[in-house]
């Protein structure tokens, strides 16, 4: 047991090295591997053979999951090909198209070649790219589907989607192409508790991202040489599935998702649904499908065996055959579905279980259960860091604690209620340590709907998908099967979303790792069949967690979040937040909002929101608003542009920030920087562009002075100096216009003369802020220029002795991968 912890934790503890070994330090490892792989040869003594073999083992563990980092790292694009014009050949393997019409392909990558025609030797093998088809961005509006005016839409609608506008047909998965490209080395954002795009693309060996080059200097062209049979029929059982069931979306998606793994088709309301009532895990290709599939192959090997055995009476060839049939039709389906990680992790699990059926040998079941995850984690390291990874092995675990218990009658029932309900519960606080809420209807509808779907939807997507292999036509009546039940599934979602919503129960307050840790020893205590004090001690375990003292009063803290080319600042102090923008809107189903700033606030144990500032709106500062807005208790909002708009938006509480105002923040003291003239600003020529009509904020606490000036420009900058305000330094200054040169005139940094400038700005952004001049500008200055594009998320806050210091999330939560 502790042999196989250690195992565990050699791979943990390689996940968080800030930086890996380089070769020579590697091999010195595995040299001292080797000799006490030596000693062992000449050791006469078994517990000596049996100590030196194991710490052998946890040494190769340890630097195969070092070799395995370093060689995904090395597929990375290198740094001189960035924002070069290159031509790569390969076949798509995945293709994926929002409602804008912006398509993402995942390319493998077979040649690549610069602009001169030259050959690339050293090239990802895999890249991402994306393009878009239509020049029609107004349905990427935060307000899209709002009673609001066009102007408004317009206002809101500015994007910087940094791929090249085209009429070209959309590709499809398998197809072989030629495309021109232009691309970036991977990078994401960095922020506490949001979802790290980087690791993702390492784990998935992605080595670059960027975009496809569409205009005619930059034809692209077919190369079918290059086509992948089996990716072209499942594209095409997806499109034919798209073509045929076309009345309800959601339901066609959900039959794609459950047919190939294709989940990009569900949108962003259909997937809350399912999230609230933590279905989510039904869609996803995992343990639960493809221990489906095997059942069902069991279930048929077993019928052929029988009828083998009326001929040829050996007893165990229904075992074998039903065994090898379950095997292969989940393997074949696995397949089909694209072999995701979940998938992955799934097969092994049941390779493993397999094998462990043939020694025909009564081993303890949480031995397979740790050499699963063992298995695991050697084919994919970073798998530790997954949450899919400890979704499927908690409830792998609760199963197996809850089912050995052998019951009949009534208790039958009654203890698949409970293995369901526990199971709900353990994924629910798992799903409150990641950050996300669930409906108290989660075990009734996991009660009713895994059933459903495994027992009348799975089954005919299995028999379909085999029959299509052999005819379309004659698989569309299983396929019609299969829609009709999957129309019954969401028409009884849809029944069930308003009391989803109701009966939410968000996360109480941000859970530590202790805490989640006591959780699991109490929830063990009350599933294992031990005696009752034990299980007293796990419900005191249980209270004491949840009737805990909330964390302290918070000190006076900034962030500025990673965003990309945008802003989202997040300002707190006791129990009082302050939220300055909400960062971009990337496409209908994405935004920071959403992915940055609800998961930052939400980890901080934030439900309300004292104030909720706009600066001005554009989309690089409103695409989470409404996200913002339906998530959180916003008490006030301010904004100084288009504020009668978006008082049919956020509600007739908006109030103008052009007006001299001040208020307290907990310790802040916050103060409104306005115009003389209030209400009637609009009418000063500065105030015409919507940049110089953000609303300024200066914060002040024991002398601390800290300056948010949104999207202004020099006019209004020369404006402003004149604030009575303004005539001392700044100590924290927000860089006007992410650094742009229409902003940070000499004036500007020479009056305020701050000690520390952050630039909220994108990586390699198309408008190259923060431009070269201004960062000269800060720097001769003598300030600390801090970009969020290399630091990640910027923290500014207070030590125990009261100095103030400044950190960047990828200097303080460093990691190999970024």
């Amino acid at each position: 047991m502790l042999f196989r912890f250690l195992l565990f934790l050699s791979f943990v503890v390689v996940a968080f090295l800030p930086q890996l070994p380089h070769w020579p330090q590697l091999f010195s490892f595995l040299w001292g591997a080797g000799l006490f792989f030596l000693l062992l040869c000449f050791s006469a003594d078994a517990d000596s053979r049996c100590r030196l073999l194991k710490f052998s083992l946890l040494v190769v563990v340890a630097c195969w999951a070092v070799i395995w980092g370093k060689l995904q790292l090395e597929q990375r694009l290198a740094s001189e090909l960035e924002g070069l014009d290159l031509r790569v050949e390969g076949t798509i393997l995945t293709a994926k198209r929002d409602m804008l019409g912006r398509e993402r392909f995942d390319i493998d990558v077979e040649r690549a070649f610069r602009a001169d025609g030259s050959a690339i030797g050293d090239f990802p093998s895999r890249v991402r790219v994306s393009r878009t088809t239509t020049k029609d961005f107004r349905s990427a509006s935060i307000f899209r589907g709002t009673e609001v005016s066009g102007d408004l839409q317009t206002a809101a609608g500015q994007q910087d989607w940094g791929a090249e506008k085209s009429d070209i047909e959309p590709g499809m998965a398998g197809q072989g192409w030629s495309f021109w490209v232009r691309l970036k080395r991977p990078h994401g954002f960095a922020n506490a508790q949001s979802f790290d795009y980087e690791r993702w693309l390492l784990a998935h060996g992605i080595g670059a991202s960027g975009y496809i080059k569409t205009a005619e200097q930059y034809p692209a062209h077919r190369i079918e040489f290059l086509d992948n049979g089996f990716q072209l029929w499942r594209a095409g059982v997806a499109q034919k599935l798209q073509q045929h069931f076309s009345s309800r979306p959601e339901v066609v998606a959900t039959l794609v998702a459950l047919a190939l793994g294709q989940r990009t088709g569900l949108n962003e309301e259909s997937q809350q649904l399912i999230q609230r009532l933590g279905l989510s895990h039904l869609l996803a290709i995992s343990g639960l499908h493809v221990g489906l599939a095997a059942m069902f192959g069991a279930l048929m090997g077993r019928c052929i065996g029988a009828l083998v055995s009326a001929f040829r009476p050996l007893s165990n060839v229904g075992l074998w055959m039903g065994l090898l049939f379950g095997v292969v039709v989940a393997l074949g389906y696995a397949w089909v579905a694209g072999l995701s990680l979940a998938t992955q992790r799934a097969v092994i699990m049941l390779l493993v279980a397999a094998a462990w059926f043939l020694c025909y040998r009564r081993y303890s079941p949480w031995l397979a259960w740790w050499w699963s995850m063992l298995v695991v984690l050697v084919c994919q390291p970073l798998s530790v860091l997954e949450p899919g990874f400890w979704f499927s092995f908690v409830a792998v675990a609760v199963l197996m604690l809850l089912l050995r218990e052998r019951a009949s009658g009534w208790r039958r029932w009654w203890l698949v209620i409970k293995t369901q309900c526990l199971l709900c519960l353990c994924l629910t606080c798992l799903q409150w340590y990641l950050g996300d809420s669930v409906s108290v209807l989660s075990p009734l509808a996991n009660l009713v709907a895994i059933p459903f779907v495994s027992l009348l939807v799975v089954p005919q997507i299995l028999l379909a998908l085999g029959m299509s292999l052999i005819s379309w036509e004659g698989s569309l009546l299983l396929w019609q099967g299969a829609y009709t039940c999957l129309e019954l599934f969401w028409w009884c979602l849809e029944q069930c979303e308003h009391r989803a919503v109701e009966t939410l129960l968000p996360v109480p307050r941000q859970v530590t790792l202790l805490e989640m840790v006591l959780v699991v020893v109490a929830l063990a205590l009350l599933l294992l069949p031990w005696t009752y004090p034990s299980k007293a001690l796990a419900l005191l375990i249980l209270v004491a967690i949840w009737w805990s003292p909330t964390q302290a009063a918070r000190a006076p803290n900034i962030d500025v979040l990673d965003v990309g080319q945008g802003l989202a600042i997040v300002v707190s102090s006791d129990d009082q937040v302050l939220l300055y923008d909400t960062g971009p809107r990337f496409s209908p189903l994405f935004s920071a909002g959403e992915a940055v700033v609800k998961p930052f606030l939400t980890g901080m144990g934030v439900g309300q929101l004292k104030v909720g500032v706009i600066s001005h709106w554009d989309n690089d500062h409103t695409g989470g608003v409404l996200v913002i807005d339906r998530e959180f208790d916003v008490k006030q909002w301010l904004s100084s542009d288009l504020v009668t708009h978006a008082r049919k938006v956020l509600g007739e509480g908006v109030a103008d920030c052009l007006r001299e105002q001040a208020f307290q923040l907990g310790a802040w003291q916050v103060y409104v920087l306005g115009h003389s003239l209030g209400d009637d600003a609009s009418i000063d020529p500065v105030f015409k562009k919507r940049n110089n009509r953000s609303c300024v904020l200066l914060l002040e606490y024991q002398g601390f002075r800290v300056l948010l000036p949104g999207d202004i420009e020099r006019r209004r900058e020369l404006e402003l100096l004149a604030h009575p305000r303004l005539q001392q330094p700044v100590d924290l200054l927000l860089a006007p216009h992410h650094g742009s040169g229409t902003s940070s005139s000499a004036a500007w940094v020479a009056q305020l003369s701050p000690r520390w400038v952050v630039f909220s700005a994108g990586y390699r952004n198309r408008y190259h802020h923060p431009q070269r001049q201004v960062w000269q500008r800060y720097l001769q200055q003598g300030s600390k220029a801090w970009v969020t594009a290399e630091s990640g998320a910027i923290n500014v806050t207070q030590d125990h002795l009261g100095r103030w210091k400044i950190s960047g999330y990828r200097e303080s939560h460093r990691r190999y991968w970024r």
